[in-house]
Formats: structure tokens, sequence, C-alpha cells
């Protein structure tokens, strides 16, 4: 561009030639209008017409047809002839509508035009118009979206018809039509009506920040009631073109409905700026995703939104994270989305604490009768979540209010391949493999024998599912428990060991003692956690494992008939639990105890097997020997035997003495070495802490 050149002293010569001139003195300044248009970037008509319009702005006023006819002496319909020019300019971004006039119609003829800020700077002081052209127009189908809004909502007021509006929406559209934008929503909605609705819609949501309600938008723009009650019937039966298409979804919030652009439908409006609008919700992993509908709930609670928002906003959030293993699963599990929404919640709540079930469930529910109508479904155990073996509930708190939290089945739902490493330290038992039983022979008196074979007959596979088929259909328990019970060191713990072995069964071993809480309630909890875990471990596993319950004297023996103290309750309440669990029991229990007289008789009835473990009998003592210490001769095992009033244990202690020594001074035994570590043994429980143990 010369120095010489000055767009002012350009726009000031072309007005004093043709003010008032009615547009026919062209030839006198067609030099300055062609200079003037190369740097504009328009024709000869846009450049006249700009001209006029830079005047008035100058002078702090905008301009309309009306204004510009008496600018140049013509007729209106002078002006109108040249709307296209108008337009032109408009998409050039050299001119733009008044905020006055995107409050009100656009019908053309009352429009008023201005030069937009950045046009006009640049131009006073000749600086190239490619920049500031390019500012103006990044925004151009925004404004054509929140004046389409505005208009329909003004459309009653200034008294236009419903296709008078749609045509001179389509006409304003048309002068768009480059954008991007305009080009995608006509593809996906062919109808001038859905996209004014569409338009609409967006502009209350994203400039105003309210949400369309159903009726009355629809009321701004059919001019008779029943296009308005036929298109509400759409939407209700979500068949409505907006919804099908996906950009828009409707819910009902406090007996009225409202409309909001889905996510897709904010993709299609801020492309490149959506994150700016809504939160990120793709390629969530599975603890942002829970996070992010647990965000929804809290914001139903503040924003005081209805059920139908929510799930629509969770079902976006699971769409948009479909192929996540934990939205897989929980969608084929819960076919409710109330329950997978509290579902996720609870995950949620997982990484901190466990879930109030009143709270959440009032966070979710808006009405009172739903959320009663859920709590009595988890107080009687019948909600989905503990059916399916999800969650559980736990005490009542403190403070208030009952907690539920997942269960190990929840957890892994939740957690998936990650479930090992977040796996909480199990306080009530410990599992032992079958792989990790050592076979031994057991040596027992004939009727013992005869006991425990019949027993261990019974828990073979084959057997067992035969045996709890024939006592469902008799409508009795399913479970198989028995009670051993004896002298100490008579082999009650290592026959459940070999029963397991021979069984093909894993052993889930609970020591009662550790279960022992000086807080009242927690011991009763974690005993319930058993059960719990027994149960789901069968359902694991492809053979129900042995519950053992070890050395569970206090358990078992009569119930306090005064319930004096805490400890006393406490005891009473833990043997309540087990009476209970043992009449659903549907795997094997077996309890070992010394108890001999005082064994409770409501345990005692409860139990299939009884079987009494006697003191070995000398004959029996003679094969362990011989079995433990091979080379021994029957004499010497047989002195041994009479001698030595020993349990199966203490003779493992001496056999472990002699190996020592073997290994350490590769010497052979005696009859009088092992007389002489038997007699260490005896004086190792006359006097305690001396020699082995």
């Amino acid at each position: 561009m010369e120095k010489t050149f000055n767009a002012v002293e350009l726009i000031q010569t072309i007005s004093n030639k043709l003010r008032h001139k009615k547009i026919k003195n062209i030839a006198a300044v067609e030099n300055e209008i062609a200079s003037l248009g190369e740097y504009l970037g328009t024709d000869q008509m846009q450049t006249i017409i700009f001209v006029a319009i830079f005047e008035f702005c100058a002078s702090g006023s905008s301009m309309n047809a009306d204004d510009m006819a008496r600018y140049y002496d013509c007729s209106v319909l002078d002006i109108v002839a040249h709307k296209k020019d108008f337009d032109q300019l408009l998409f050039y971004g050299l001119i733009e509508k008044s905020a006055r006039e995107l409050e009100s119609t656009i019908f053309f003829t009352r429009t008023d035009f201005r030069v937009p800020a950045v046009i006009f700077e640049a131009i006073l002081v000749n600086k190239p118009l490619t920049e500031a052209k390019a500012v103006q127009s990044e925004l151009d189908h925004f404004d054509m979206v929140k004046q389409i809004g505005e208009c329909l909502e003004n459309r009653d007021r200034e008294d236009i018809t419903t296709a008078t509006f749609l045509a001179q929406a389509k006409e304003l559209e048309e002068s768009y039509s480059s954008c991007e934008f305009i080009t995608k929503t006509r593809e996906l909605l062919p109808g001038i009506a859905d996209r004014v609705l569409f338009y609409d819609i967006c502009k209350d949501n994203f400039f105003d920040g309210n949400f369309s309600d159903l009726e009355d938008t629809l009321k701004d723009l059919y001019d008779h009631r029943k296009q308005t009650l036929k298109a509400m019937k759409e939407f209700l039966s979500e068949s409505s073109v907006l919804q099908q298409s996906g950009l828009v979804k409707c819910w009902e919030d406090n007996l009225t409905h409202k409309l909001t652009p889905s996510k897709a439908g904010y993709e299609l409006l801020l492309g490149e700026y959506t994150e700016v609008k809504i939160k990120k919700s793709t390629g969530l992993d599975k603890f942002e995703f829970v996070k992010a509908v647990s965000d929804c709930i809290v914001d139903k609670k503040f924003n005081n939104f209805g059920m139908l928002k929510l799930k629509n906003m969770v079902l976006d959030l699971e769409y948009s994270n479909r192929d996540l293993p934990t939205v897989k699963e929980a969608q084929k599990l819960l076919k409710s989305h109330n329950d997978r929404i509290f579902f996720y919640s609870m995950c949620n709540d997982s990484m901190f604490c466990r879930t109030c079930l009143e709270r959440t469930l009032a966070d979710i529910y808006e009405k009172p009768q739903w959320v009663m109508e859920e709590t009595v479904k988890w107080k009687n155990g019948e909600h989905p979540l503990q059916t399916l073996g999800l969650a559980e509930m736990g005490e009542e708190s403190f403070f208030g209010g009952t907690k539920v939290e997942l269960t190990e089945d929840g957890r892994e739902l939740f957690l998936q391949e990650d479930a090992e490493k977040y796996k909480k330290k199990d306080k009530t038992n410990d599992i032992l493999s079958v792989n990790k039983i050592k076979a031994k022979n057991m040596f027992y008196s004939p009727s013992l024998k005869k006991q425990i074979d019949f027993l261990s007959n019974s828990l073979q596979q084959s057997a067992f599912e035969k045996l709890q088929k024939r006592l469902d259909e008799q409508g009795m328990p399913k479970g198989v428990a028995a009670i051993f019970y004896g002298s100490p060191g008579t082999g009650k713990t290592e026959t459940v060991y070999q029963l397991a072995k021979s069984t093909g069964r894993d052993v889930m071993q609970v020591d009662i003692s550790e279960m022992k809480s000086s807080w009242y309630g927690e011991s009763q909890k974690l005993v319930k956690e058993v059960f719990t875990k027994y149960e789901r471990l069968c359902k694991k596993s492809k053979r129900a494992p042995i519950l053992l319950f070890n050395e569970a004297d206090a358990v078992f023996s009569k119930r306090m008939e005064n319930k004096g103290t805490s400890v006393d309750q406490t005891e009473n309440a833990i043997q309540n639990i087990i009476l209970e669990q043992m009449e659903i029991l549907s795997g094997i229990l077996i309890a070992t105890t010394n108890l001999e007289g005082n064994l409770d008789p409501a345990f005692e009835r409860r139990f299939l097997f009884k079987v009494k473990f006697e003191k070995l009998s000398t004959d029996a003592k003679v094969l362990i020997w011989r079995d433990k210490l091979p080379e021994i001769t029957s004499k010497d095992a047989e002195a041994l035997a009479n001698e030595f009033d020993f349990t199966g244990g203490e003779i493992d202690n001496i056999v472990r003495k002699v190996t020592m020594n073997q290994v350490l001074n590769d010497d052979e035994y005696s009859l009088a070495y092992l007389k002489e570590l038997c007699s260490q043994e005896h004086l190792t429980k006359r006097c305690g802490n001396i020699g082995y143990k």
C-alpha cells in the first residue's frame, strides 16, 4: 500500500460526492471507490454501502435501510434491492448488526448496522484489514445462533407468523452458509424448524446459562397449540429429530421438561472449544469415571434438577467410556440405570470411606417415597447390589445413618485387573490351598476310623453334589456341618486337613480369638464377613472349600443367660450369628473344640456329624511311632508307647529332634536316646520354658 493512501480521506471524498445525490454521481468518485474497494475487498456497490454506515458509526450511530435511503436521497426499495450486498458485507465481517437489533427481529428493513470496533480502528490508522477481518469473522456462527434464538423469543411480540419467521431465519442462515457449523447442522437437521429449535436451545444453554423449557420453547416457535402439542409428544417419546440425531437431550425437572444440547450438540456448536464448556468425559480411567459420576450426583443436588437429567448425564459418560471394563461389566450385571449410578457412587466412596445409604439415596432420588422404597430393599437384603453379591450393609453409624460398602466381588468389578493390587488386608481368615497340604497317614480307633471314612466319602465331589440335591429337594439346608471334639493333641485339626486333601478342597481357616474387639458391634461384623466371604468363595470355586473354625471352644460353649457385661453380649451375639448362618449354609463347615460336656444344645442340633476324638490307644501310638520312624523296631515302638502317654503332636516333636540330630551330627538313634528325648518332652510340660517346645 502506498504511503499516500488514506482510507478515511477516501471515505470522506466519496461521502461528499454521493450524499443526497441518489447514488447518481458515481462517475465523479469512481477511482476513489475502486481504491477503497481494493482496500476493503469489496465491489462498487458494497463500498458505497460501507461508506454510509462508516460515517454514521463515526458519529456514534448505527444505520438501517431507512436511514441509508435518506442518506442517499433514494427510496427504501432502492436499498432493499441491494440486500445481498449487505449480507456479503456481514459475511466479510466489515459490518455487523447492532446489539439492539440482535434482541428484536431478523427483518432486514428493521435491522440496524454498524462497523465493528476492530474494523473501525484498523481503518483509522490505514492498517491492513486481513487480521481484523479474521478476528471479526471467527465468531460469526455464534452471532447467528444468538440472534435467531433471541428473535424466536420475541416472535409473538413482533407479530410474525411461524412460516415468515422460518423463512427469514433460513435467509439469515444462508448468509453464514460458508461456516462449517452451518454445513454440518444442515446435514444432521434437514428441516429449518428443527435447526431453529437447535439454535435456540444452544442460545439458552450456552449464552444465557439456562436450560430450555420444552413447552415454552415450542410455544415460541409455533402459531397453533396443536403444533406445539404434537412436537411435545415427539420429545417426550424421544422420537424427535433433535433427539434421534443425538444433538439434544430432554428430561423431567419438577413436573416440567427441560432441553439441553447433548455432548454431541456442544461439540457441533463449539468445535475445538468444546472442553471450555463441558468437562472431559472421554478416555477416562475407572477412577476418573466413577469420580465423574459422583460429580454428576453433586451437580443434581446443588442445581436441583431431576433424575432424568442425571440418568442422561451418566448414560453419556457410559457411552463415552463404553470400552472401559468396569462399565461393560456393570451394564451386563445391573440393568437399572439407577442401580448402576448407586454402584458407581459406592466405587468412588470406596477409595476414601464407606457409603452412607440414606444420604446417597436422597442425593440420587428426588422423591422421599422412592428413597424409602430403596431403603426397604437394602434393609431386607433384596437390593440388586446385595443379591448379586456386589455390596453389603454394615452397622448403624455412631453419628446416624447406615453404612454400605462393596464386597470383594464389588471391588473386583470396579477395580478389574487392579483388584489384587488394592485388595484389603484380610482380617478374618486365611485360605489354605489344597496343594499346600501334605498327605499324612492318620491312625484312628476302629470306631473313629469308620466315622471319618463315612464323612470323607460324603465329601467326595460326586457324592456331595448328590447329597446337596437331595437335601434341597427335601427343603433342608444343603450344607454339611461337623464338629470334632475331644482332648488336645488327638488329631482333630490334622484330620480336617487330610479330609480336605483327600476330597480336593481348600480350607478357609477362622481364628475367632482374632475377631474379639473392644468395640461392641465390630466383632459381629467380622463374623458376618467370614460367612459372606465363604459364600463368595464357594461361588468362585469348582469345589466348595471347607470352612474351619479351629479351637472355637468359647463360641460353641453354652450361651450366657445373664448378659451382664458387653463381653457377654458380644459372645452371645457372635453365637447367634453363627447359628443363623449354619441354618442357610450351603457349603462345608467343620469346627474343632476341646469341649466335651459344655457344648451348647443349639449348636449340637445343627451339627450333622459329631465326632469324638479319644486319647490315642497304645496300639495307635505304636503305629504312629513306626510311621514316623520307619527304622524303629516293633519292640522299641511298643516300649515307647507304653512308657510315654504322648499325643500325635508330641511324637512329631520327638521325631523332629531326631532329624535335627541326624543332620547336625550324623548320628543314628537308639532306644535310650529316644527315651531321653521323651523324658525332656515331659520335663518341658512340667517345668515350662526348658528344652524344646
